[in-house]
């Protein structure tokens, strides 16, 4: 359920002299309530309302929902097809801005697959953002560049144990040598880190993708942060179905797209093999999903297994699924070559 009485409420409040007509909730995540309402106005505009997380203390909500308004204005001002801001206030936790009408990128590609995508439009948007949100990088000093590039290596790393261990067992299942396949993953660890990091969002998944009239407008940036650009990319290109019995992992992800990010990339990160990158990242991702996935199924009585079971239903045939893209080959990459290979 939702209060509707606040929603309507916040609407006076962030638009002096308009009232809500009608709030409708966004259908929520599997495993949040609604935070995102479709308000009509009794002008007949349509608003998105966004409400931080009940979870949150009002400090942490203030700072996302300041954050987000302040990112939005910015890139409205570079000319990114992002939803313009009619109001805000940090000490509520709410956010209000222009409805975009349309499906999301989740819903798309899980209902009409990969083919009715534009793949390259998509790209296009996303490196204008990763472009305008960058310039940020370029006021950090040398301490504050080595910081945020260590704590992502960091994080990599930790997301690699996980690597090693699916390399280790999809390799095993397959009759191929286990050891071999975990030298092979430290070799694309390697690639990965050995990439430039951007300023961008944190939160980068295919819902987070409208396909509206004026073209795909990504939204959600209450959470901004340091990431490879490869893997924010991958991440934003691919279905899961969540909380969906016949849901499945559906990407827009192939050599078209490799080809297309390749020159696409490099002409915005001259000194990046982006093709290459995103092909490395590609590929881990699946592969941490294969240890997340296993692990949940092994141990299911484990709170974090459930709320992934529930995010992702039917885990076999999402397993049969996602050791079919650990063959998906997106660039020329020999790093990514070796270690499918080694997988069998």
């Amino acid at each position: 359920m939702f209060d509707q009485d606040r929603v309507a409420d916040l609407v006076c409040h962030l638009l002096p002299g308009r009232a809500a007509a009608a709030v409708q909730p966004v259908e929520p995540s599997t495993n949040r309530p609604p935070s995102v309402y479709k308000v009509t106005l009794d002008d007949g505009r349509a608003i998105a309302i966004k409400t931080a997380s009940a979870s949150s203390s009002a400090d942490a909500a203030g700072i996302s929902i300041a954050t987000e308004a302040a990112v939005l204005s910015r890139l409205g001002s570079l000319g990114c097809n992002t939803p313009p801001v009619v109001g805000f206030d940090a000490t509520l936790g709410a956010l209000a801005t222009e409805w975009l009408e349309g499906p999301t990128l989740e819903r798309k590609l899980s209902t009409d697959g990969p083919n009715a995508i534009d793949v390259e439009l998509i790209m296009r948007e996303f490196l204008a953002i990763e472009i305008g949100l960058d310039s940020a990088r370029k006021r950090f000093d040398d301490a504050r560049n080595k910081a945020a590039r260590s704590s992502l290596v960091k994080e990599t790393e930790s997301t690699f144990q996980s690597v090693r261990s699916a390399a280790r067992s999809v390799a095993e299942v397959s009759g191929r040598s286990p050891s071999a396949a975990e030298d092979a993953a430290n070799e694309l660890r390697r690639q990965v880190c050995e990439g430039a990091w951007t300023l961008g969002s944190r939160d980068y998944n295919a819902s987070n993708i409208m396909l509206s009239s004026k073209g795909p407008s990504f939204i959600d940036f209450s959470a901004i942060g340091a990431d490879w650009a490869g893997r924010r990319v991958g991440g934003y290109l691919i279905a899961t179905g969540p909380g969906r019995k016949d849901g499945n992992f559906i990407t827009a992800l192939d050599q078209r797209a490799g080809l297309t990010y390749e020159r696409l990339g490099n002409a915005v990160w001259q000194e990046r093999p982006a093709g290459a990158l995103l092909d490395a990242h590609f590929l881990t991702a699946v592969l941490y999903s294969i240890e997340r996935l296993q692990n949940a199924v092994t141990t299911p009585e484990r709170p974090d297994s459930h709320t992934l079971l529930k995010a992702w239903p039917n885990p076999d045939e999402r397993l049969s699924r996602l050791n079919e893209l650990v063959h998906t080959r997106l660039y020329p990459n020999p790093t990514a070559d070796r270690l499918r290979s080694a997988l069998g």
